[in-house]
């Protein structure tokens, strides 16, 4: 078996991952500075506090002539360290992010610091990109309305206008006429012209066809009739300068949205 590498171990995506998480320890929360600045002063203050304890009433014993009773004073020294031990703030805050920014990095959620995690408990609101993350970023006709002609007729003008494009849009279009078992002839098309922006001009058996937004409309003079469910994208159709209606297109819901975005706001 012959292996070629393309590239180091350290410029693989892996090893960038890892550095991510390791260095993630740079970036602390408020709250893990506050006790590792504590710690700092308040450790080397009980040690010396445990000490004086451990030798100065020995010492006092000492020079008053009784009996010194080390084993005493030591006893209470380590008493008063145990004590003293914050171990409840001190160890187990920067644990606890510890353990978040390791356990989010199984479930393929890298976290670059903990002042994150701790911003995450202050959020109100939250913006997802939709498409792919809520939706199933697949398209499909969810309706056509305002048409003074056949629904298939159309979407068979819609389609035939983007048959040529790669944008999701024209695809399901396409998907939408081959569900309706409508054969799509695109010797008829003739003419296509894309208006960045705006949508397709073409001409179809003759017939000057508009497919694209509100703005394409606008910038023809035609007048639009507006759409009584806007919650999705609307590709409105005009011939020979004539209003012809508008396709609805909705990008499908993801099963698992609703739970989600429940379960964010119920925490």
């Amino acid at each position: 078996m012959e292996v070629k590498t393309t590239k180091l171990f350290g410029e693989s995506t892996v090893s960038k991952v890892l550095e991510l998480v390791e260095n993630a320890d740079d970036k602390k929360a408020d709250s893990e500075n506050f006790i590792t600045k504590f710690a700092k002063y308040y450790t080397p203050i009980v040690c010396a506090l445990a000490l004086a304890v451990v030798l100065i009433p020995p010492i006092i014993n000492l020079i008053m002539g009784s009996d010194p009773n080390w084993r005493n004073w030591a006893y209470r020294a380590l008493t008063f360290l145990v004590i003293s031990c914050p171990c409840a703030m001190v160890i187990s805050i920067p644990l606890s992010f510890f353990a978040s920014i390791g356990g989010a990095s199984r479930q393929g959620i890298l976290v670059k610091g903990s002042n994150f995690i701790e911003g995450l408990a202050r959020l109100k609101y939250i913006m997802f990109d939709k498409t792919g993350t809520m939706t199933k970023g697949v398209f499909e006709v969810n309706g056509v309305h305002h048409s003074n002609m056949d629904d298939d007729k159309l979407i068979e003008l819609a389609a035939l206008s983007e048959n040529y494009s790669s944008h999701p849009i024209a695809k399901c279009l396409i998907d939408e006429c081959d569900k309706r078992n409508i054969e799509l002839d695109s010797e008829r098309v003739k003419d296509i012209k894309e208006l960045a922006g705006f949508g397709i001009s073409a001409q179809i058996d003759g017939q000057n066809v508009l497919v694209g937004n509100e703005k394409l409309m606008e910038n023809e003079n035609i007048e639009i009739i507006s759409c009584h469910d806007d919650i999705g994208t609307i590709v409105h159709v005009a011939v020979d300068g004539e209003y012809a209606g508008h396709i609805l297109i909705c990008d499908m819901l993801k099963d698992t949205a609703e739970a989600a975005v429940g379960g964010l706001k119920r925490y």
